[in-house]
């Protein structure tokens, strides 16, 4: 593979896949060749072929590229440049674009070929990691990896002009410290389910009738209660309800909107639709009104929480069930030894972390440090702080120099500006009443209640404390 030295990761993932389809011919006619003697090769896969005229063995190329596969391979490392660079759609259609006619290629087409980057980059990817940690699982080395996790919210674009309202998605990404690496994003996204669908399966009858929504139990006496199914019981538990029950609304809503467009002259001059049409547009508008019979009476997920759903295909899952799913696929990326977590105060985390971790945990192979800081203050507040700051921190430098005689690192000098300024973090009510600073999922007996508030001021996240909580065993 000299032919790839040089190359970026993406050049090399695509050159290896392109030359095994440019080998994949000739590697189904190798059985049929003459074979090396001795050695129970073909000649095709020493490198070389029989001379049909001499009868002599010939050396050919191990790389026969074609024309077709050069101009392929071509086009698609430069696509993955541009997309490295921050490409449009509108620059990827001019890359793309017959150079004969200047025909633009479709939007569709674009994104297939994205799509298809993106499986052989994910399989290389994939491929690599597992090397990565078997490696390391061999090795007498100890493992310790030091994760970072954080959220990130990403809107997601509209997909249809009835319907222009963006989808919040949450992502939850984990990145290596040291490297910078990022393992994983995964957003809190089923792309596989069709809310409608799933709606009319899972909460309506064959009669069209509501379903799955309430449960009979027995008491000691024989009496039988009937009382509504808890979110864990309810078939769409692991959604987001209220998405998910908007998406499929906006569903039913959408194909009303275009059914309608397709006969709008027919309306207009009085025209009777079709059978079928009418029949279909009667089954939407009883199915939406069975939905927000549920969604208002048994849910009660009025307009201001629910409302804010577009069309997009799929539904939103709880950050809970996301949150475990990453962390449980990231748990069995890294290589056996032990795992430090660096990530903010969040209520999930202490619902699904004890889980994921626990042999780990008991163990003693597992540290967890939490992270909060002030989210809602301002843009000035933030740089009046960090000026603060600044100023106290070069005060302190030039005490310190003056006690040791020579100018500190700034490592150093930030060690030690940090061990004279960190202090407990408590909070305290309008009584000035002292409070415990951890939200109340981190105040359970498990976690230890020392939380520190951090003097440095820096990067927009001021007033930042730090929790070091061990989870126990028992």
């Amino acid at each position: 593979m000299d032919y790839l030295k040089g190359q970026s990761v993406g050049v090399v993932a695509l050159g290896i896949w392109m030359h095994r389809t440019s080998l994949s011919s000739m590697e189904r006619t190798a059985n049929s060749r003459p074979r090396v003697e001795g050695s129970g090769r073909s000649l095709l896969d020493s490198g070389s072929f029989i001379n049909p005229v001499k009868g002599s063995p010939v050396r050919v190329s191990p790389f026969p590229w074609t024309i077709r596969h050069k101009r392929r391979r071509a086009i698609m490392v430069r696509l993955l440049r541009e997309l490295v660079n921050g490409a449009s759609i509108n620059d990827l259609q001019r890359l793309l674009s017959d150079p004969d006619t200047g025909k633009k290629c479709g939007v569709s087409r674009i994104y297939s070929r994205i799509f298809f980057l993106e499986k052989i980059l994910l399989a290389f990817e994939r491929a690599k990691l597992q090397d990565w940690k078997a490696k390391e699982d061999a090795s007498d080395r100890f493992s310790h990896m030091r994760i970072a996790h954080d959220d990130v919210v990403i809107s997601v674009n509209w997909e249809s002009r009835f319907d222009r309202r963006l989808t919040p998605l949450h992502c939850s990404v984990s990145a290596d410290i040291r490297s910078g690496y990022v393992f994983r994003i995964d957003a809190n996204f089923d792309p596989r389910v069709d809310p409608a669908a799933f709606f009319e399966e899972h909460y309506l009858d064959v009669a069209g009738q509501p379903r799955n929504i309430r449960k009979q139990y027995t008491q000691k006496s024989g009496k039988v209660v009937s009382a509504p199914l808890l979110h864990f019981q309810r078939p769409s538990g692991r959604f987001d309800e209220a998405a998910f029950f908007a998406s499929a609304d906006s569903s039913w809503r959408v194909f009303e909107e275009k059914l309608k467009k397709a006969y709008e002259e027919d309306i207009s001059c009085g025209i009777d639709l079709p059978d079928d049409v009418q029949q279909g547009l009667w089954e939407s508008g009883a199915r939406r009104r069975v939905l927000n019979e549920i969604r208002n009476g048994y849910f009660g997920l009025v307009d201001t929480n629910r409302d804010h759903r577009g069309s997009f295909k799929g539904v939103v899952v709880k950050q809970t069930y996301t949150k475990a799913a990453h962390l449980a696929c990231l748990r069995k990326m890294l290589p056996d030894g032990k795992i430090t977590l660096v990530g903010e105060q969040e209520a999930a985390m202490v619902r699904v972390v004890p889980h994921i971790f626990r042999d780990l945990i008991r163990e003693d192979k597992f540290e967890w440090f939490v992270m909060s800081f002030d989210k809602e203050a301002s843009t000035p507040t933030n740089q009046s702080r960090i000026k603060k700051f600044e100023k106290a921190f070069e005060e302190f430098g030039e005490i310190q120099t003056r006690i040791v005689g020579e100018e500190l690192p700034r490592w150093e000098l930030l060690r030690r500006f940090c061990a004279a300024g960190l202090m407990p973090a408590v909070k305290t009510d309008s009584q000035d009443a002292v409070h415990p600073f951890p939200i109340a999922n981190f105040q359970s007996a498990q976690f230890p209640q020392f939380w520190a508030s951090s003097p440095v001021q820096h990067y927009g996240e001021t007033e930042k404390t730090v929790g070091f909580p061990v989870l126990r065993s028992k």
